[in-house]
């Protein structure tokens, strides 16, 4: 079930979010459509919520799921490389974090709490909605695949996919309202970033993805393959939802209007076209399943966790770096260039080394 396409754009979801952290000092200096280096957040949401769907379905309605392997090979994936940084980041600044920052960060549930949230490494606060969307997946694989199969021609799934993202879009709203407004009320305090920051208001994302690869399994089977079409019509509504959020003021406005939301929701609705497309097969997935493309891919997790590492009196070694070429007179953005493949190479290293084979030993265990 493996798609190498979707391990090599895994390459390029990582570059957008490295070279987006390196350049967001510079944000006034670059054209507006270059600072949305979160986007590849995005693309890694409705990621896991494709390869999810298209993993887990058939076992999930044939009754050959199993709760506990899906949980160990889950555990197995993320935790191993995550605790190592964690206890890097520790060690090295010893006292520094409190024991109940530590203790959430260690179980991947630190995003839920505000002040905890971009303590230790900041971008971890992914892992608490991936960590929580794998406790969703299943029920909601399951859920929309019995609707799947009840509509077999490929006219009423797209009525039925758009239906339920529609939904989804309410549940969410609505459960990230009542969340919101009932932590202000027991403690006092108000996360209205709770729309970004907990998979509540993310839920769309992973849906967005999982919508797409009901599609797939409905209309890939058929043999009908236009697949860099496809990934090219994303990548147009990549770049419109990207505009319609400039337009309504930017990342931190636009989300109060309509549009603007639609912007943000879009970004992960065309991440999912596009990996439909590379599902299809064309050029571009045969690009993204290059050898060199696959093993990016592979590391992207590393790079991913590593680019954010306190270490002593570093707060951030890849700012650190970026601002140390800087100041060697070197422009920013080859600045940001040379970091990325420097922190590249220290990724593939920290895949080869460590990741991949501490996960292969505990995977034996899982299996």
């Amino acid at each position: 079930m493996n798609i190498p396409a979707l391990t090599g754009i895994r390459a390029i979801a990582a570059g957008i979010v490295f070279l987006g952290h390196m350049i967001e000092s510079h944000r006034h200096e670059i054209p507006d459509t270059l600072e949305y280096g979160w986007t590849g957040v995005s693309m890694f949401f409705a990621l896991s919520g494709y390869l999810f769907t298209w993993r887990y379905a058939d076992a999930l309605l044939d009754g050959s799921f199993r709760w506990g392997r899906y949980i160990k090979r889950r555990l197995v994936r993320i935790y191993p490389l995550t605790t190592i940084i964690i206890l890097i980041s520790v060690l090295t600044q010893f006292g520094r974090y409190q024991w109940a920052d530590i203790a959430l960060h260690l179980a991947l549930l630190h995003s839920w709490v505000p002040s905890f949230r971009f303590t230790i490494n900041s971008p971890m606060w992914t892992l608490t909605l991936e960590e929580n969307y794998y406790l969703l997946a299943p029920f909601l694989i399951t859920l929309f695949t019995k609707l799947q199969i009840r509509l077999k021609e490929f006219q009423p799934v797209l009525l039925m996919v758009v239906g339920a993202w529609i939904t989804t879009m309410f549940v969410s709203t609505t459960s990230t309202t009542f969340y919101i407004n009932a932590l202000e009320m027991l403690t006092g305090i108000r996360d209205n970033e709770a729309w970004t920051f907990t998979v509540l208001g993310r839920v769309p994302d992973f849906a967005s993805g999982m919508f797409a690869a009901i599609v797939a399994r409905t209309y890939l089977a058929r043999g009908k393959h236009s697949g860099d079409l496809v990934v090219l019509g994303g990548v147009l509504l990549y770049v419109i939802c990207i505009n319609l959020i400039i337009a309504h003021g930017g990342p931190r406005i636009a989300g109060h209007e309509l549009l603007g939301t639609l912007g943000f929701r879009g970004i992960a609705i065309a991440s999912a076209i596009i990996f439909y497309g590379l599902h299809a097969g064309g050029y571009v997935a045969r690009f993204l399943s290059t050898s060199t493309m696959l093993r990016l891919g592979e590391c992207s997790f590393a790079l991913y966790l590593i680019q954010f590492l306190p270490v002593g009196a570093i707060r951030n070694i890849g700012m650190f770096t970026q601002r140390t070429l800087e100041t060697q007179g070197i422009h920013f953005v080859v600045a940001a260039g040379i970091s990325y493949v420097l922190f590249t190479i220290l990724a593939y290293g920290v895949y080869r080394l460590i990741e991949r084979p501490i996960s292969s030993y505990l995977r034996r265990f899982a299996d």
